[in-house]
């Protein structure tokens, strides 16, 4: 109204026009970074624990789960870490899945692929931060940097001392230092079951709430203080194909679907 009367001032002009971007900038970072998830992948992001772990059967989206939770956790100037198997996975799969990932949030600002692959982006606290890819071939390269917090992807197929070695790096002073597991499940005797689960007596079954206590073939295990674990089966993701889970399924024994589709140690 002020503008079609001709009694706006032409500094105040600019001044309605800079703020009119600025919303509009605003809308639409927010539509950039309302990305789909599904109830378990949400779950996952929420989790404040030390450690955690997004425990899934194929194509769950544990990989495109641990990019959003890195980005969302990342703070300003703070370095992390992702640990895959090794460096044809980071090539093939972590590094191009967490650079489409921060593209699609509008927070990608660059990346390089040599000596190591590492991607810079914007973070939460409109800041920047970065993350370094690395592979577990050979975990005693992992000491040396301090870094903020961890990822490591396809846990359940890389050594114990990845975790245990990667892990001693996270002394970064009032970063939150948390490690988060992205994998497909092994067995109860694999060390992944072993570093959320501890085998406890029948009189120790009757203290534990039953959300922490795991019963498998008899053997009754509690989950260990200050970590989380997040389980979800193939079917559960909405995104996939139909009918995916089903041709996995037709295909494997039952105890294979039981980890490779169900998600389950």
């Amino acid at each position: 109204t002020e503008m079609s009367s001709g009694l706006i001032p032409y500094s105040k002009f600019l001044e309605l026009i800079t703020l009119m971007e600025l919303r509009l900038s605003q809308t639409k970072y927010s539509e950039a970074r309302t990305l789909p998830l599904h109830p378990a992948q949400a779950e996952f992001m929420q989790s404040k624990a030390y450690v955690s772990a997004l425990l899934g059967g194929r194509g769950v989206g544990k990989t495109y789960a641990g990019s959003v939770k890195t980005l969302l956790q990342a703070k300003n100037r703070e370095p992390w870490m992702c640990v895959s198997p090794d460096s044809g996975v980071v090539i093939d799969t972590t590094l191009p899945t967490f650079i489409d990932v921060a593209r699609k949030f509008k927070k990608l600002l660059r990346y390089v692929v040599s000596p190591y692959p590492r991607v810079w982006f914007r973070t939460q606290d409109k800041g920047t931060a970065n993350i370094i890819f690395r592979s577990g071939e050979k975990p005693d390269k992992l000491r040396g940097p301090n870094k903020a917090g961890l990822w490591i992807d396809e846990a359940s197929v890389q050594l114990e001392d990845v975790f245990d070695i990667a892990i001693a790096t996270l002394r970064i002073k009032g970063a939150s230092n948390q490690v988060f597991m992205t994998m497909t499940p092994r067995g109860r005797h694999h060390w992944t079951f072993h570093k959320f689960y501890q085998s406890i007596d029948d009189y120790e079954v009757l203290q534990v709430p039953k959300s922490e206590l795991l019963d498998v073939n008899g053997a009754m295990f509690k989950l260990r203080p200050d970590t989380e674990l997040v389980k979800a089966a193939s079917y559960e993701n909405p995104f996939l194909p139909d009918g995916y889970a089903e041709r996995l399924i037709s295909q494997y024994t039952a105890a294979f679907a039981q980890q490779e589709v169900e998600g389950n140690f």
